[in-house]
């Protein structure tokens, strides 16, 4: 419990002034997350190919690349790269 809490309070330090910060830094991040979240994804599953992998990883940056400069999210959102993620991983 003591490491939980340690751990929060680190990343708390870390989130909360990128959130202030907002813009750039704050997509930058977010896309970091993104792919640490895949990696963890990918982790999960112990029997992926890796070319799967590797698309996945592409299909991801291809996102992340198309809205970097556009940083509301929503209006510029591609779901077909989301929705090949998805078929990639059922």
């Amino acid at each position: 419990m003591k490491i939980r809490i340690i751990s929060a309070i680190i990343m708390l330090l870390i989130l909360v002034p990128i959130i202030l910060l907002g813009g750039v830094y704050y997509t930058i991040f977010g896309s970091i997350l993104g792919i640490m979240a895949l990696w963890e994804l990918e982790r999960l599953e112990k029997n992926i190919p890796h070319y799967m992998k590797f698309i996945s990883y592409i299909l991801c940056l291809g996102l992340i690349l198309y809205n970097y400069n556009n940083l509301n999210y929503l209006d510029s959102f591609n779901y077909l790269i989301v929705a090949g993620l998805f078929l990639i991983y059922s």
